[in-house]
């Protein structure tokens, strides 16, 4: 997407990635997202106690302050640590001899798991501190996903629909490019203006990569289908011929060649 508006002395071009069509893609993908996000959330639990008592001879499960869960103890009581196939999370269960069998937690580092086990252990021997009380808490880890995971994709979205705004000024003859950060030139630097696909513009930056690491410079851009590059720019050449974007990428059959023809009525000479 381009627009260009001329003014007398001044140029600018005001240019943005993404068609119209995929912006409102975008956009509704995000929001079913953040939706999603926030379901989830709201739907886990964020802390977890187990209680255990000689007195009552039981262990209780306890969920955001509600009881879930209870199971009686008796000398054949035992904690049981399960690991998914990665082996990266571990779930705590406490079985007795009746057949009984209660989730303590899951989803926990094995690491953690096995201490508390342990702990579980101590207290259903008779030599651990009665009563038993564990508790595990990710309400730090809930707040960072329903805060934390929707400002980092608000933040792409913006990055994605961000807008590139050139100012081509012929009375003080600078060409100033904002993005998120600000590129600025002198008019009289520049000799053309061109229209510049993605291969084009890879093919300049493995060239420039090549001058300054010698063959690995080659090998650090992927290699481009010329026939399938359907994104250009606008950008301004030097003496050296080096280039200087002034344009988003453009998507699509959109013509660049009038705003083109405009820039060049800027250039010297």
């Amino acid at each position: 997407m381009l627009r260009v508006d001329a003014s007398p002395g001044r140029l600018r071009l005001v240019s943005r990635t993404p068609p119209p069509w995929m912006v409102g893609l975008l956009v509704a993908l995000h929001v079913a997202l953040f939706v999603l996000v926030g379901v989830l959330v709201s739907k886990s639990w964020r802390v977890v106690r187990l209680e255990c008592s000689r007195a009552t001879g039981a262990c209780e499960r306890i969920v955001d302050g509600r009881s879930s869960a209870r199971i009686s103890i008796d000398g054949a009581a035992r904690p049981v640590v399960g690991s998914d196939r990665s082996g990266e999370w571990a779930t705590l269960v406490l079985a007795n001899a009746a057949g009984e069998r209660l989730l303590v937690v899951g989803g926990q580092r094995p690491d953690r798991v096995a201490r508390d086990a342990a702990e579980v252990g101590r207290f259903l021997a008779g030599t651990g501190p009665d009563p038993l009380r564990l508790e595990w808490d990710r309400r730090g880890v809930l707040a960072a996903a329903a805060f934390g995971m929707p400002a980092v994709m608000a933040l792409g979205l913006l990055a994605f629909l961000r807008r590139t705004t050139c100012t081509v000024d012929r009375i003080v003859r600078t060409v100033d490019v904002r993005t998120f950060l600000r590129r600025s030139a002198r008019l009289d630097d520049f000799t053309a203006a061109e229209i510049q696909t993605v291969a084009e513009a890879n093919a300049e930056r493995a060239e420039a990569l090549r001058g300054r690491w010698g063959r690995l410079g080659g090998l650090l851009l992927p290699k481009n289908d010329p026939r399938r590059q359907t994104a250009r720019r606008i950008v301004l050449r030097d003496r050296a011929g080096k280039s200087f974007p002034v344009t988003a990428w453009v998507i699509g059959k959109e013509e660049l060649a009038p705003a083109v023809e405009r820039l060049r009525t800027f250039l010297p000479g």
